[in-house]
């Protein structure tokens, strides 16, 4: 689970990422907690500059049932 806190700059990204991509989201909880702000800033903005959701691939997540997060 992503152990930083929210910063402004952050819950800003996220509120763009909600609104460029309404059927996804930033799930906080499934964000490694290594992860650092700066680093998830520099994903989400790949994910605008892409303009799509690479946040799964990203971080690498499976969905398929087989992990908890």
């Amino acid at each position: 689970m992503f152990g930083e806190k929210v910063t402004p700059e952050l819950w800003e990204a996220m509120q763009e990422f909600d609104r460029r991509f309404p059927d996804s989201c930033v799930p906080l909880e499934m964000i490694p907690s290594s992860e650092t702000v700066e680093g998830l800033l520099m994903n989400i903005q790949k994910c605008f500059d892409a303009n799509k959701d690479l946040l799964p691939e990203l971080y690498n997540w499976k969905l398929d049932g087989t992990v908890w997060y």
